[in-house]
């Protein structure tokens, strides 16, 4: 989902990564320390975890998970469009409960409908076919969503009844933690933000977004309710559920839903940009001001979103690590330094790291060297790919990805690595840990 941000964010230098290969080694901490044990983690007791998916993803997303994020968690559980067991854990269905006049004749619910129908009437997970999930995963992604993805389209009308069931599931609990299949979460982190805020009183934390004069935290980036809100959110939606399924079935966001049903039970989103983020682990923007003239580098990371299974498992091995080796808590400047620097080069063939602009029109550039003068020509270029007389520069610093034509040569990317490894001095020396504080 994609929403407007309520507020300017000029950026000096923005750090992207494609798509993700773990076989890239990490400079520091040693990748060769082992996974912590099942041990719980200590101060999850009052917390449960909530991740939202569907079942359209469930099967490939979910398992890494269980072996990873969620393994020292010990109150969890998932909630999807379809009832099942994936990888011995239990996953629930969100969306029984929600008024079957709204199942039975609203179009969203099709895949819902097909899913559920059961077996023995061509339901299940044999209704949906390989070709019909190709489509709906390559569906547009545009400003208002992804429409013609009906898993998608379904997906907003789990967030509310979500929440409902979360608070039935551990109605004790002191917080809830609301994430997705995709979101990655940094633990140690998270309980050291949760610990400046009242559990005891209504709050909602997360990245915020907005929607017309909505605005909301980003569920795709994880976001945080205490056992107070949640009694009032749900409380406020027995009291007003056709108001708020209307909303649902005319809106194209869940969490927007959600935070419009939080803001008229009188709470607002606590804006936790930038430790929250809503980009891959290394998707950061680390020269962005803030107040006080701080920056997001020197901001302890708490969670990020975009994150296929691959890099989830890959950044959760390295993240033990980091923990294992440092009694600081993670911050943006050490993913960029520790985690992303040691995976770039300054050249790499059959690989594209999804540089994207083109040289001015009337420089003709024939070779992959002439395209490196060209970047070393721009001060503020950073990265560059050649391919069949076609030059691409970036000021941005990409990870990207092999080669996907299998033309052997037929791509070669570089990155100005005197330029890049100059970017650590340039920042601030980071002598407190930081937060966005209530």
């Amino acid at each position: 989902m994609s929403a407007a941000s309520p507020w300017p964010m000029p950026s000096r230098i923005r750090v992207l990564v494609g798509d993700f290969h773990p076989h890239h080694h990490f400079g520091h901490p040693s990748s060769n320390a082992s996974p912590s044990s099942n041990e719980p983690i200590p101060g999850f007791e009052d917390i449960l975890v909530v991740l939202k998916t569907g079942a359209t993803e469930a099967l490939t997303k979910l398992p890494v998970h269980f072996s990873t994020t969620l393994r020292n968690i010990p109150h969890h559980v998932v909630y999807s469009d379809h009832a099942e067991e994936i990888a011995g854990h239990r996953v629930y269905d969100a969306l029984d409960e929600v008024d079957e006049a709204i199942r039975n004749t609203n179009p969203d619910f099709e895949l819902y409908n097909r899913l559920n129908s059961g077996e023995e009437a061509g339901g299940g997970r044999s209704s949906i076919q390989a070709a019909e999930l190709d489509d709906w995963t390559s569906a547009t992604n545009t400003v208002n969503g992804a429409g013609g993805n009906p898993a998608w389209r379904l997906d907003k009308w789990k967030f509310l009844p979500m929440v409902d069931k979360a608070l039935r599931h551990r109605p004790d609990a002191k917080w809830y933690v609301f994430v997705e299949a995709d979101t990655y979460v940094v633990w140690k982190n998270l309980l050291e933000f949760l610990s400046h805020f009242d559990a005891e009183k209504p709050q909602y934390l997360g990245m915020q977004m907005s929607i017309g004069d909505v605005t909301f935290a980003y569920g795709g980036a994880g976001f945080m309710i205490s056992n107070a809100a949640m009694r009032r959110v749900t409380q406020h939606r027995a009291q007003h559920l056709p108001e708020l399924d209307q909303l649902t079935a005319f809106n194209w966001a869940g969490d927007c839903v959600l935070g419009k049903a939080m803001m008229d039970a009188g709470m607002t989103v606590f804006w936790g940009w930038p430790n929250i983020q809503s980009g891959q682990p290394t998707d950061n923007e680390y020269g962005v001001s803030y107040p006080d003239n701080k920056m997001a580098w020197c901001f302890n990371a708490v969670s990020y979103h975009h994150a296929s299974p691959e890099e989830i498992e890959d950044f959760w091995r390295w993240n033990q690590d980091w923990d294992a080796e440092n009694s600081t808590l993670l911050q943006h400047r050490d993913i960029f330094r520790y985690y992303l620097l040691p995976k770039l080069s300054p050249q790499r063939d059959d690989w594209d790291n999804l540089s994207d602009l083109p040289p001015l029109p009337e420089r003709k550039i024939d070779s992959y060297e002439k395209c490196r003068l060209v970047c070393e020509s721009l001060p503020d270029c950073m990265q560059f790919s050649y391919s069949y007389m076609n030059c691409r520069t970036s000021p941005f610093i990409r990870l990207g990805h092999r080669d996907l034509t299998g033309a052997k040569g037929a791509i070669r990317s570089g990155w100005m690595m005197d330029r890049i490894n100059a970017i650590p001095a340039s920042m601030p020396a980071c002598s407190e840990q930081v937060w966005k504080y209530p």
